[in-house]
């Protein structure tokens, strides 16, 4: 412990604050011997673990004054040091300043609600989103989410199939940026071309191999009464059902927005026959045993294989996103909005977006992935 604390008192004249990571990670562990530890017949060693305390204590309450308006900030200062606080002489400091921080959380959200405009519906979502780190909101809250309109143009899809493709695409258009709520319109989705599928069945024979043995008397005489046991490969046919089943997709998927953005499109296009095999069949000395393999429904294979373009699909609209709205070296605080809410943490967005709410940058790049309060 004494060593610990003359490590503790060389760090504070090389400059570390009391409140840093790594005097606090010293102090914790300071903490720790001192639970197991007697320090009745060491006075001057307890009075140095006391204003050590006291240092931290009044270290942490003065970052929380200096962040008294950068919440965000606060948020991450005390989720670095929350391992380093749970211990009872630094425990109640540190659930006061989690406190301050939400109550400073939510005198910001108030004052950057006031500043709401209609005009500026993603600075608008983002405030949102700012609010939501540290005030309970409801339904009634939440934006309307924006409808996605797909209209789907094929030649000879069944209805169920043309379903597959409206729900897949549903869902993975609901994961980009595209998609969101302070959209000013639908999106409008066509699909257009065929998408088949037929299966043909058919009875086969096939073979098994097996090994069986025979007596047989020798040609040349090697004794009387000779016999010999002399193996021999035999043919076992059986018959089994074999269902062909064949996909045929050509499918162009085109996304149309309603602002200045060009139209999307990606097609679809896959062919493939499939091979199942029933058969009730057993023998056991050819290792023959009943076989029933099914080849995917129109439906099912559908879902695969459209499913995985459509997370391919997914990804390009993520791309067309930064591509079309992203790639500025400065932005309005609007602008900056819009890339941050869709994922896009580069300098020029962070600055802008930080100057806007009083924040640092690392602590705005939290919105971007809407990370909950914490800790």
């Amino acid at each position: 412990m004494e060593a610990r604390l003359a490590n503790l008192e060389r760090l504070s004249h090389d400059g570390h604050s009391a409140g840093d990571l790594v005097s606090l990670a010293e102090l914790d562990q300071i903490l720790r011997l001192a639970e197991t530890t007697s320090l009745s017949s060491r006075p001057k060693t307890a009075q140095s673990l006391v204003a050590q305390i006291a240092r931290a204590k009044e270290a942490l309450s003065s970052d929380v004054r200096a962040m008294t308006e950068q919440p965000l900030t606060a948020e991450l200062y005390w989720e670095k040091r929350a391992p380093l606080l749970q211990r009872a002489p630094l425990r109640e400091s540190f659930m006061a300043g989690v406190a301050e921080m939400r109550t400073s959380g939510q005198q910001a959200c108030s004052r950057l609600s006031s500043a709401n405009r209609r005009d500026k519906p993603f600075q608008a979502a983002l405030i949102r989103r700012y609010c939501a780190h540290f005030v309970e909101t409801t339904t009634k809250d939440a934006p309307e989410q924006t409808r996605t309109d797909i209209v789907i143009q094929t030649n000879g899809v069944p209805t169920e199939q043309q379903d597959v493709i409206r729900q897949t695409l549903l869902r993975v258009i609901a994961q980009t940026p595209w998609s969101s709520s302070v959209g000013s319109a639908p999106l409008k989705v066509t699909v257009d071309g065929t998408y088949g599928s037929t299966q043909t069945d058919q009875t086969v024979v096939l073979h098994g191999r097996f090994t069986d043995y025979h007596l047989a008397y020798p040609i040349l005489p090697v004794g009387r009464g000779t016999i010999m046991v002399v193996p021999q490969t035999e043919d076992y046919p059986y018959e089994a059902k074999d269902h062909w089943r064949r996909y045929e997709a050509n499918l162009q998927v085109t996304v149309s927005f309603s602002n200045q953005a060009r139209p999307f499109s990606r097609t679809f296009r896959k062919g493939e026959s499939l091979r199942g095999r029933d058969h009730h069949v057993t023998f056991e000395p050819a290792d023959i045993h009943p076989v029933h393999t099914s080849v995917p429904s129109a439906d099912n294979w559908l879902v695969m294989e459209f499913g995985a373009f459509a997370n391919d699909l997914r990804e390009s609209l993520e791309g067309y996103w930064v591509d079309t709205y992203c790639k500025a070296s400065q932005y309005s605080v609007e602008n900056a909005a819009r890339c941050l809410l869709g994922g896009q943490t580069s300098e020029p967005v962070l600055t802008s977006l930080a100057r806007a709410v009083g924040e640092d940058n690392p602590a705005v790049a939290r919105l971007a992935a809407g990370v909950t309060s914490a800790p």
